[in-house]
């Protein structure tokens, strides 16, 4: 049996292996860098500047408590980014010599799906005619319909090049809101999140939920909860957040 995968993901890369496993014939082809999502603008790159912003604050706040003076400490933002590139990149050879000692035909490409069950890598013009065809091509990051919404940065933008702001608004307070607002708080920003439900992570428990206010709040975050960002607004060589806070305005810089 023959399979062609679209999309190396968590999902995708991971059925390759399994589906090469079983002794099927399988071409994964891939738009981006092998990993997606998870790997490239996701859990990995996160947890990497995480690690560096815990490690300059435990030095530049906490060393001291312990008898430990470190002069002049200072962040290098090119050093931290070169190592989380570093990270996934080692991590991206090792899906590679995974799916390649696995026999597993990797093509790099955007996928169509035809009729009779036939995939066309459009900037070649190749053809993979398979049995099955198992489609696995994650997502991407969303704008909100929010005036102003240009001015803000994604998720993608700040896992690409360092924050430069003392004061940073954060809209959303879910996994990935919390998780910035960890790092940019333990580099020294003035941190606040805007987040819509009346908890962050409000998928999750509430036990969690109510620990991660608290630690967040020992950092200096400061937690807007029930707000409704309705504008952004350039002010003053910075940017002005409308918002409604159970329904009353609320504008905050």
């Amino acid at each position: 049996m023959k399979i062609a995968i679209i999309g190396a993901g968590p999902a995708g890369y991971v059925a390759a292996l399994k589906a090469a496993k079983l002794g099927m014939s399988v071409t994964l082809v891939v738009k981006a860098q092998l990993g997606g999502t998870c790997l490239n603008r996701g859990c990995i790159p996160t947890k990497s500047l995480l690690q560096a912003a815990s490690v300059y604050n435990t030095i530049k706040k906490e060393s001291a408590e312990w008898g430990i003076t470190v002069p002049d400490v200072s962040v290098d933002f090119n050093g931290v980014y070169a190592k989380k590139a570093a990270i996934v990149e080692q991590l991206q050879k090792g899906i590679s010599m995974l799916l390649n000692n696995a026999g597993v035909e990797v093509i790099s490409g955007t996928a169509k799906v035809l009729p009779n069950k036939i995939v066309r890598v459009e900037e070649t013009g190749a053809e993979i005619k398979a049995d099955k065809i198992l489609i696995c091509t994650g997502s991407k990051t969303a704008r909100l319909p929010i005036e102003g919404i240009e001015y803000a940065l994604s998720s993608d933008d700040v896992l690409t090049r360092p924050v430069e702001a003392e004061k940073v608004a954060i809209i959303g307070g879910g996994v990935i809101g919390v998780e910035f607002a960890q790092m940019l708080a333990r580099f020294g920003c003035e941190v606040c999140i805007y987040e819509f439900q009346n908890a962050l992570v409000a998928m999750m428990d509430t036990d969690i939920s109510k620990q991660l206010a608290m630690q967040l709040k020992k950092l200096g975050v400061r937690l807007q909860l029930q707000a409704a960002v309705s504008k952004i607004s350039a002010k003053d060589g910075g940017f002005e957040i409308e918002a409604m806070v159970k329904e009353k305005p609320h504008p905050a810089q």
